[in-house]
């Protein structure tokens, strides 16, 4: 897999917003399975911290992806123009914090498929003591095929994951 990606922000009010904009190209190419899939994407969006204790962040944009792939002797090519984003809101408390996100992004799938992955997820901390930090973690997604040809069903997985972190 090769990426490379390009971006800047600019603080629209000092410490309070801030407008974000990204460009990127990956090209993954698995040639022992016969498969490349290329995308180039922007996306911009707005980091806002809402009060001291809560702040939010939503961007997104299109890209543009090209699939190529060798099935059984036939050469396929897919395009297709794809909305990716994300948005997330944090609350915090004096010992808690609490974050809930829900995203689109894209991923190989090492089986010579991109997916589209939509998720929603939370997590959860709490300071025990000064230095335990308990934790909990949920995530939902569900993976979509972006190529019209490939041949293999969505997925969709749920996880919940403890933790418990210590500083030093």
């Amino acid at each position: 897999v090769h990426a490379v990606s390009l971006g800047g922000a600019y603080d629209l009010v000092e410490d309070r917003l801030q407008f974000q904009t990204t460009g990127s190209y990956v090209n993954n190419h698995q040639p022992d399975i016969s498969f490349r899939s290329q995308s180039l994407g922007v996306q911009a969006g707005f980091v806002y911290q809402i009060s001291e204790t809560l702040g939010a962040v939503l961007n997104g944009g299109p890209s543009y992806i090209i699939i190529s792939s060798l099935d059984r002797g036939d050469h396929r090519r897919d395009e297709d123009l794809v909305w990716l984003g994300n948005a997330s809101v944090t609350k915090e408390w004096e010992r808690t914090a609490i974050t809930g996100l829900v995203s689109r992004s894209l991923n190989p799938s090492g089986r010579g498929q991109l997916l589209e992955t939509n998720r929603v997820s939370f997590l959860v901390g709490q300071e025990l003591t000064e230095s335990l930090i308990g934790n909990v973690q949920g995530s939902f997604s569900e993976n979509i095929r972006s190529s019209s040809s490939a041949s293999s069903a969505n997925s969709k997985f749920w996880s919940i994951t403890p933790s418990i972190d210590w500083r030093w």
